[in-house]
């Protein structure tokens, strides 16, 4: 029951976005999209797969 990277990842400016498969079961990871810095490697910002309109991260 892990993450799983199914497509490359999309550049946009200096981040490049990744997403991911995630399986569909109770207990399972969260299907979060990623934004990683492409010169450091670093995680700028996570979208929860779970996340409702008007909520707070």
């Amino acid at each position: 029951m892990g993450v799983v990277a199914n497509t490359p990842g999309t550049i946009f400016e200096d981040l490049i976005l990744i997403g991911g498969r995630v399986n569909e079961m109770k207990g399972a990871a969260p299907g979060d999209v990623r934004a990683f810095d492409v010169r450091t490697g670093a995680l700028r910002w996570a979208l929860s797969g779970r996340s409702r309109l008007g909520s707070r991260p």
